[in-house]
């Protein structure tokens, strides 16, 4: 009787949306009140964002840590309905970090994470889009957001390069189009990106409106492929889409 209650009041026309889960098992998947989504605006950043930062602080700042330490430390300052399941908190340490010590699971940040060498990455593969941009006569403008242009000045596409999986501030207040614009990050951040996307209803309805990502291998194979050209380009973009794969959970 309860639970029929339950599926009788959570719908869409009382003003709730769902996330995941199946018609037989109501206690799986996620609800979200459908007046907020529309018309609130969030007040402070998603919890998986505030997670992954306190986690790439801590990876910065700290002495290898085993998992239980690392995990300790957020549920510490994210408590209550706030604290993060042990599946957020294993896919951000997979992203930044490796283990040194399989022994103790110990955990620091990965060498191409160390900031000086992210940077130049950062640095490399803004020389490389440039380069892109020159063969498919698009001139290139800005840096955040980069534009492409065609001859008529017209903006073809909206470049966004992250170092990060933190895109909420981008996508949910976006100054362009979503159809034009592209969130360009490196490889290791995928997984993490599609865990927030299955996870957050509001940014998994803003990415559906036309947003793309690439990876930034993308675009090392793409500086390199003999012949570009636009059509060829956009084809690409729906290439090596992001796929979430569950960590495998490390035992504390």
């Amino acid at each position: 009787m309860a639970n029929m209650f339950i599926e009788k009041t959570l719908t869409f026309r009382n003003g709730f949306i769902r996330l995941g889960g199946s018609d037989k098992a109501l206690d799986i998947g996620q609800w979200w009140i459908r007046e907020e989504l529309i018309k609130e605006k969030p007040s402070e950043d998603p919890l998986s964002d505030r997670v992954e930062k306190i986690i790439v602080n801590f990876l910065l700042k700290e002495k290898p840590k085993t998992l239980l330490e690392i995990d300790q430390m957020v549920c510490d300052k994210y408590t209550g309905i706030h604290t993060p399941s042990s599946e957020l908190i294993q896919v951000c340490l997979e992203s930044y970090g490796k283990v040194i010590d399989p022994g103790n699971l110990k955990w620091q940040l990965r060498e191409e994470d160390i900031p000086h060498t992210r940077n130049t990455e950062l640095q490399n593969i803004s020389q490389l889009l440039k380069r892109i941009a020159h063969r498919l006569q698009y001139t290139s403008e800005g840096e955040k957001p980069i534009l492409w242009k065609d001859s008529s000045g017209s903006i073809i596409y909206v470049i966004y390069i992250i170092a990060s999986a933190i895109f909420s501030d981008i996508v949910l207040n976006p100054e362009y189009t979503s159809e034009q614009s592209i969130i360009l990050l490196p490889g290791g951040r995928a997984n993490l990106v599609a865990y927030k996307l299955n996870h957050n209803i509001r940014l998994q309805e803003a990415i559906n409106k036309g947003w793309r990502f690439i990876k930034f291998r993308q675009i090392r194979a793409l500086e390199e492929s003999a012949v570009i050209y636009p059509e060829f380009f956009n084809e690409q973009l729906s290439l090596d889409k992001l796929t979430y794969s569950t960590p495998q959970m490390r035992l504390f």
